[in-house]
């Protein structure tokens, strides 16, 4: 079983990968002759929606371990602000 501690670390963690991985796993993905370039902001938009999930699972789970109801902290960012895009 996981202490309270553990989980407030994966989280931050994930809190870490979330903010870095989608700027480098597009660039990552520019590089890859096998990705279709077109598609690049649909791979890295799935990928952090899995990141977010697994977040959000981690978060209710140490709220329950607490005794509260975790409420869903969403930042509004777009996924071009996300992989640093600029928008014309």
């Amino acid at each position: 079983m996981n202490s309270q501690l553990d989980l407030q670390k994966r989280v931050q963690v994930l809190d870490e990968i979330i903010e870095s991985r989608a700027t480098e796993r597009s660039a990552e993905l520019k590089k890859d002759p096998r990705i279709d370039q077109e598609r690049i902001v649909d791979v890295v938009r799935l990928e952090l929606a899995e990141l977010r999930a697994e977040r959000e699972i981690l978060l209710n789970e140490l709220s329950a371990r607490r005794g509260v109801q975790h409420e869903p902290k969403e930042k509004h960012v777009s996924l071009e602000q996300e992989l640093g895009l600029e928008i014309s």
